[in-house]
């Protein structure tokens, strides 16, 4: 099923639609996908359409071939988020015939839920190359470095991601990756400080707003969580509703000024809603270090928020 997906990411304001997840090749928001890794992906999403309405507004057509990349390795093999800035780094041997417009990669941990996600965008023009050689490091492009919490062991390369000029975008998932990265596609951390590899908690939560009132200056589902961590603090929430039609509505990432714990209140937009009975599809709870709690169960919904429902109306 074609998602809708509403997020109100920084600077994005805007609605975004994923493919089906799973299809190969396609940028993908697949279910239970990590916070880190559908932010980027629905970024890069919103950049892909951009670029693709601004080449056929040009008198473009559209190239014949979707970007590609054939080739890629890990350059830091063996990192300490002691000894700062502990950033991946990757390079990748790529075909672009519209133009080389942006690559995204994310690294995933084996011994807890943690991930970390960062990209390279190129600005669009005439001098943009269409073959080569491209480095995605940390710090220098947009993302993160690992924390100081970060889990000890193997990081694996999880997502990868190229679009071009055009707007055409392309989409490797675990197994194609390994083949393109022959010398192996993960690094290793060692942390000698204080790595956060516990989940966060949820022991409550409850539907602050079980009518939701579309007039209203900005219509919104609210709701209240409890909530603790053993190390780092709560650092995201989200909680992701769903319209009468099968539309996603997603928080946008309720990200705090400082990690915190205890009784948490979030809200999710759905400003150009319909009216009707709504679904709570999912939520997850990030701390700071990135493990992620995220559930989609309807009965543990129901068990957890006392309801899977809520109404609108105009």
């Amino acid at each position: 099923m074609f998602k809708q997906v509403l997020m109100t990411l920084v600077a994005l304001g805007l609605c975004v639609g994923a493919a089906r997840a799973g299809e190969a090749g396609t940028l993908a928001v697949r279910p239970g996908m990590a916070p880190q890794q559908a932010k980027m992906l629905l970024r890069m999403e919103a950049r892909s359409q951009a670029l693709r309405r601004a080449w056929l507004a040009a008198g473009h057509v559209a190239p014949d071939a979707a970007p590609a990349i054939t080739a890629g390795k890990v350059v830091k093999t063996d990192l300490n988020p002691i000894k700062a800035p502990a950033a991946p780094e990757i390079t990748v041997t790529f075909q672009a015939p519209a133009g080389l417009a942006h690559i995204g990669a994310c690294f995933s941990s084996s011994t807890a839920s943690q991930e970390i996600c960062f990209q390279e965008v190129l600005p669009p023009g005439p001098t943009s190359p269409t073959a080569g050689n491209a480095t995605i490091e940390q710090p220098g492009g947009e993302g993160g470095t690992l924390s100081l919490y970060a889990a000890p062991g193997a990081w694996s390369l999880t997502d990868l991601y190229i679009i071009d000029a055009s707007g055409a975008a392309t989409a490797y998932n675990p197994g194609q990756i390994a083949s393109l990265f022959t010398g192996g596609s993960t690094f290793q951390v060692t942390n000698n400080g204080t790595p956060d590899t516990a989940d966060p908690v949820i022991t409550a939560a409850k539907v602050l707003t079980p009518v939701v009132r579309l007039s209203s200056p900005n219509p919104a589902f609210g709701a209240q969580l409890t909530v603790s961590d053993n190390l780092s603090g709560v650092g995201e929430i989200c909680i992701d509703v769903m319209d009468p039609h099968g539309n996603e509505y997603s928080c946008g990432y309720d990200v705090p000024s400082s990690p915190r714990s205890g009784t948490v209140d979030t809200g999710t937009s759905i400003a150009g809603g319909s009216a009707g009975t709504w679904t709570i599809y999912d939520y997850d709870v990030c701390d700071v270090a990135g493990n992620c709690v995220y559930d989609a169960n309807p009965s543990d919904i129901q068990s957890l928020f006392g309801t899977t429902t809520f109404k609108v109306k105009n």
